[in-house]
């Protein structure tokens, strides 16, 4: 046995003695209202109540917001002042060309959930690519799918495009943007 467990068994011995001696000497105590110990379990059960209720109604504000419909998106005549912006930042050394496609990407899967409908943000490129058969034209859906191909390469790749790769990217995007018509599933 342990100096611990020796100390422990002392301990418990004389309090069990000092009870003894007390009891006799003390004698029943009369109770003028609710013993306290009710008092307190009640409260804590009243707030551990309020507290489940609380959050309960938190988490359900966040479900409704979150079933709120996005913001309507900005409007597609500044996306081709984006794309400017995007090519003069390329060219100034600003913006690499691996991150310029990841933001050409981001643009045109904007400008397709915008004019079409479609959640082309939470899509994969080849759920896009099958999603977009049915609502582009022949053309349109070519320089979808080199756009496509060129931003995995990047993301996925690790390929650094090319200024050739790159130009060409923002003239597809450019004509891809222009050619989708204005307003929602249209």
């Amino acid at each position: 046995m342990s100096w611990y467990g020796l100390l422990l068994l002392l301990c418990v011995a004389s309090n069990a003695l000092a009870a003894a001696e007390l009891r006799d000497i003390r004698g029943p105590l009369a109770l003028a209202g609710t013993p306290p110990f009710i008092v307190s379990g009640g409260m804590l059960l009243l707030l551990g109540g309020l507290f489940l209720l609380q959050r309960r109604l938190r988490l359900r504000r966040r479900r409704h917001d979150a079933a709120a419909p996005p913001p309507p998106a900005a409007p597609r005549a500044d996306a081709g002042d984006l794309l400017a912006r995007l090519f003069a930042d390329y060219q100034q050394g600003n913006c690499p060309g691996d991150q310029l496609v990841i933001r050409l990407d981001a643009i045109v899967r904007g400008g397709l959930a915008a004019s079409r409908g479609i959640p082309a943000q939470r899509r994969t490129s080849a759920e896009l690519r099958e999603a977009a058969t049915t609502c582009l034209n022949e053309a349109a859906r070519v320089r979808l799918d080199e756009l496509l191909l060129l931003c995995d390469r990047v993301k996925f790749a690790g390929h650094q495009p090319s200024q050739g790769e790159v130009e060409a990217a923002l003239r597809g995007a450019a004509s891809l943007l222009a050619g989708l018509p204005e307003g929602r599933g249209a």
